[in-house]
Parts: C-alpha cells; structure tokens; sequence
C-alpha cells in the first residue's frame, strides 16, 4: 500500500482523461497525486506518446504485467520495455501475484519480457510473510542497509551521508523461517511437470466456465491465464482496467456468492489455482459452476434487484 501506487485502480473511482491521476482513498496529499501519470493498459500507442511526452522527469514506470487477470497483448510489454530503455527509463514489474504462479522466473520468463526492477512476494514462502525487491546490478548496488549506513554518520559526523544510496531496512529481513520456506517452495516449483499441471487446471476451469457462460446466454468473458483468473459479466471485450468498469457488479457479487453456497470459495475479484488442486476438486468446481450458472440464470430471468 503506496500512496503514489493507489491511484486509479479501483472500481469506486471514476477515471480521468489519460495521464491524469484519480486516489483511491482519503488522506493521500494533493503534493502525490500531482507526482503520478495514469497510462493505458494494452495501448502501447497511447502510453508510448505519455512517456515520450514526459520522459525527462519520469522516474520509472511501473506496471502489472499481467493486469490483475487481464493478459498483455502480444507486444504491449516489449513496446513497455523498448521506449523506457530508448529514453533510459527504469521499468519496474509489479510481479507480487504473478511471480512464481506463471512461471519460476515470473511473468518476466512467461512473456519473456525482462524489467530493471522487479518487486515478489506472496507465493514464493508458500504463505510465510516475505518479499523480494530484484534487479539489474547497477541499481541493485544503490541500495544501502540501515544497518550499515547509520553507524557510520552516527559514529563519526565527519564522514559524509551516504546520500548516493537508498536505505533499505526491516523489521525481519533475512528472516530464517521464511527464507527456508522459501527454499522449500522454489524446490516444489523446480519438479519436473509443475507448471504444467497447474497451467492444465486452470485451462480446464477457465474453458469450463466460459462454455457454461455461454451455454446459459449470460454475457460474460473470461480473463487472465490459467493460475489466476476472473469472470467478467460484460459482452464487450476486457483489455485493461477501464474496460471491466462497464461490467455488471450485481451479477459479479451474486455469481461469487453462489459458488460460496456450493462450496468454491474465490477471491472478490479473481480465482487462484493452487498445485495442490487435484483432478477431484477440479470435478467438483465445475459442477459448482454448472450449478451457479443455472440459478443465476433464473435468478436473472426472475427480476433481480438493479443494485
């Protein structure tokens, strides 16, 4: 949670034109919002002119790289990568959910697009709290441990800030229990025939879903990648954030609430797929969703309420 991150992204704001910025909660000083560019998702046209625009006061950008469970288009991120490194402009890879579900080497691997930055977390300790901030050597080298830079100003006022390095301390950096867990997660992750079982649940649950959407006549789009995706209740196609703005929340929440009613608990605005699904839960989900669809189905034929 970042005051220059929590900007334009959720579903209660209303967008601005491009690049203006939108905060999404109370007490985020006007001094941000005036620090931040909003770009479009997927429109390498239109956020290539906005970083070309302001290219010479730009300190990174930052990006998703799979949109929450909205895909990159075939081009999008190496067109990210290719106007940020012509104007030498570090691009940083939000991968906190994507890193290790698409791939060992994240989304970076899985497109094959690779940023200067890139911040982890999450499903690398398999639940233990941690987090991973990675990247190219020069930058990477600017970093300065608390530990290391205090002591010295502290000790000796005569010896200058270390003020061309950036303090980096925590709490429980370097913590055991998590840093073994996360040796013990990365091993799993390495066996032969990992992700591709993952990515084949979640094809299965993916094209499942839809084909029951359609089959019930209830506009819908499914969207994301195997691991991690989401139903969007809409008939136009969904391509950054802007476009699930247009989809049917009423629906979305009932849907969600169905599935709680028949056992399939999903995140309020994804499904994660876990390896450790099998091919029963599999049956099970889908069952689930043939089911929910059918009620909601009549659940909208019978009059539901508009909010």
């Amino acid at each position: 949670m970042s005051d220059y991150a929590l900007m334009s992204n959720q579903w209660t704001v209303t967008p601005r034109d491009y690049p203006r910025p939108v905060p999404n909660s109370a007490g985020i000083p006007r001094a941000i919002e005036d620090e931040v560019l909003i770009a479009p998702f997927n429109d390498i046209a239109t956020t290539a002119a906005i970083i070309e625009a302001h290219h010479d006061e730009l300190a990174g950008v930052i990006v998703e790289p799979l949109q929450r469970t909205i895909a990159p288009r075939g081009g999008f991120l190496a067109g990210l990568r290719e106007v940020t490194a012509r104007f030498g402009i570090p691009l940083i890879f939000d991968e906190v959910v994507t890193g290790f579900r698409l791939a060992v080497g994240g989304a970076q691997e899985y497109y094959g697009v690779v940023p200067d930055l890139c911040a982890l977390g999450k499903s690398i300790s398999g639940g233990h709290p941690i987090s991973v901030l990675c990247g190219r050597a020069e930058i990477m080298a600017l970093v300065k441990p608390a530990a290391l830079a205090g002591p010295a100003v502290l000790v000796d006022p005569g010896v200058p800030a270390p003020v061309s390095h950036v303090a980096q301390t925590g709490t429980f950096s370097g913590n055991p229990i998590s840093a073994v867990a996360a040796l013990a997660t990365l091993a799993e992750l390495r066996k032969a025939g990992a992700y591709e079982g993952l990515f084949a649940t979640g094809r299965t649950l993916m094209t499942g879903l839809q084909r029951l959407l359609d089959g019930a006549g209830i506009p819908a789009r499914v969207t994301g990648e195997p691991p991690a995706f989401e139903v969007w209740f809409t008939d136009h196609e969904v391509t950054d954030f802007r476009g699930v703005l247009g989809a049917d929340r009423v629906m979305h929440a009932r849907f969600t609430a169905l599935l709680l009613e028949r056992g399939i608990l999903k995140a309020h605005e994804k499904f994660f797929v876990s390896m450790a699904h099998d091919d029963e839960d599999v049956e099970r989900t889908l069952a689930a969703f043939a089911s929910a669809v059918d009620a909601l189905r009549e659940w909208e034929r019978g009059g539901r309420p508009s909010s």
